[in-house]
């Protein structure tokens, strides 16, 4: 995923979820273009990040934030 960042994606019944974890002490910039577009943000350990849908490719994580992102079918 990156330096400093830890991701994978889970997969059951149709539904897939991303997980994305900044270990480092920086933002940090999460981009794959083999995963859809669009992804809802389901939960971050930063209090001040909202749910709302996000585009996967160019995705900024806060210093040491973790999320949880169900993706979207394009």
């Amino acid at each position: 995923a990156g330096d400093g960042l830890f991701g994978y994606v889970r997969e059951l019944e149709g539904e897939s979820l991303l997980v994305l974890l900044n270990f480092a002490a920086e933002a940090r910039r999460f981009s794959h273009s083999d995963l859809p577009e669009r992804a809802t943000i389901e939960l971050s350990t930063n209090r001040a990040r909202e749910p709302r849908t996000v585009t996967v490719d160019d995705l900024e994580l806060r210093p040491n934030e973790g999320l949880l992102l169900r993706l979207l079918a394009d």
